[in-house]
């Protein structure tokens, strides 16, 4: 793992010719090479990502994708020349013109410092900085992330006007929209997203953001070294509030802990456009007033603390002074008459119900010879017994009537008829004669 500490030993020095430039801006970059960014929406590590690129005025692509979908541009970027790493699964990644992809938000930063020497913002300038910035991403980013998710997933028209409006082109937000019927229940599942899950989401997000309140009243000192590696506190009482009392976090320079606490804390205070602070984020913030029940009452309340008006001062004085970001996918791009979400879910419907009744009619058509032999049995059996039960009787009461029937039809004499007499010489007797006569 790379070792950031020889960042935290770096001496700071501006001289007349920096004053030139405004505090906090570098050079426009007029022949550095353009980096392509691959993030995802509502990801505040690209959003922390995003805002020190802005800030140094280096020109980047950005390909944005919605969470799930980003897998498709990120695992390219896996690591081939160690198998034992992991596949490249989170966000952002970032690959400059050079071919050199960094990983992670904070090797990103690293190399974008490394660059800007020229420029009098010096991100890593103050000593607590670089931990700052680990505490913010592994205290904040993770419970201000649920947080926002479990408000966000609850309300159907925010789910269809910024997790879905948000993703570009309408093809892919078509077919987002399909797929949100997994994605949904896998997100609830594996992030907890529920009613639980959100009150611990909040309370932990309560602790930092009263730690932040803390330090810029004064009340308290971030303490320096080794501290928050060693798992001790991170703050310790002072008794000279007045004199502490802070404009950014560290050493009233405005650094990456500021940058880093609020890009995560973006979504807990929802800076919207409407209250003129979201205009510069990377991404759409719904209102407060689009918000309802105990959701909209937590944001408002972490509005409320010192903690969550200094980043919103944060985001209307220090956010995006340059933007030098250029969207890869645009919004006009035509999407074909049938990638309809209507007609794609009527198509998926329909070969669903074929798909059942396919093993039905197969069922059918293996039962039929056995169900046509049973029917075939019974009718026999039904006939042997009407044959049996009804027809013998009938038969043997009119035998002798059906005996003549049968003569009459081939002609032969009543087989019921007595038989005459005669004589013995084989003439016929007189009382025959006389009868005949």
């Amino acid at each position: 793992m790379a070792d950031y500490s020889k960042w935290d030993k770096f001496e700071v020095s501006s001289s007349d010719e920096d004053e030139q430039v405004p505090l906090g801006m570098a050079p426009p970059d007029n022949d550095r090479d353009k980096a392509l960014l691959i993030a995802e929406h509502f990801d505040t590590m690209c959003e922390k990502l995003r805002w020190a690129l802005d800030r140094y005025a280096i020109s980047y692509f950005e390909e944005r994708h919605p969470f799930g979908f980003h897998l498709f541009a990120t695992l390219p970027f896996s690591p081939d020349d160690d198998d034992t790493k992991p596949m490249q699964t989170a966000v952002p990644v970032i690959r400059n013109k050079k071919g050199e992809v960094y990983r992670a938000s904070t090797q990103a930063i690293l190399w974008i410092y490394s660059q800007s020497y020229p420029s009098p913002f010096r991100i890593y300038g103050p000593k607590p900085a670089y931990r700052m910035e680990c505490y913010f991403d592994k205290e904040l980013y993770p419970h201000a992330w649920r947080f926002f998710m479990c408000g966000m997933v609850r309300s159907a028209a925010l789910t269809r006007r910024y997790i879905f409006g948000e993703v570009n082109p309408p093809s892919t937000r078509v077919w987002y929209r399909l797929a949100w019927w997994l994605l949904r229940p896998y997100l609830v599942r594996k992030y907890r997203l529920s009613d639980a899950g959100y009150a611990e989401a909040r309370a932990k997000v309560r602790e930092v953001f009263e730690l932040v309140s803390s330090v810029i009243e004064g009340r308290k000192e971030l303490l320096l070294g080794d501290a928050y590696e060693e798992g001790s506190e991170m703050t310790r009482d002072n008794r000279d509030p007045a004199k502490w009392k802070k404009d950014f976090l560290c050493e009233n320079d405005f650094c990456i802990a500021d940058i880093t606490f609020a890009s995560h804390a973006a979504l807990v205070l929802l800076p919207s456009v409407e209250e003129g602070m979201g205009r510069r984020l990377g991404v759409s913030m719904p209102s407060v007033n689009e918000l309802d029940g105990s959701f909209r009452a937590d944001v408002e309340a972490f509005r409320a603390t010192p903690a969550g008006k200094y980043a919103k001062r944060l985001y209307k004085k220090e956010r995006g002074k340059t933007q030098r970001g250029t969207m890869v996918f645009s919004r006009n791009r035509p999407t074909p008459w049938w990638l309809n979400y209507h007609l794609l879910v009527a198509t998926i419907a329909l070969s669903l119900i074929d798909l059942l009744l396919l093993p039905l009619v197969a069922l059918i058509g293996l039962v039929s010879p056995l169900l046509c032999f049973l029917l075939w049995l019974a009718n026999a059996s039904a006939v042997g017994y009407i044959a049996v039960t009804f027809v013998k009787p009938f038969l043997e009461g009119h035998k002798p009537l059906l005996r003549q029937l049968y003569a009459l039809a081939r002609g032969q004499p009543n087989p019921l008829a007595k038989p005459k007499e005669t004589s013995g010489d084989g003439g016929t007797k007189d009382s025959d004669v006389k009868k005949t006569k």
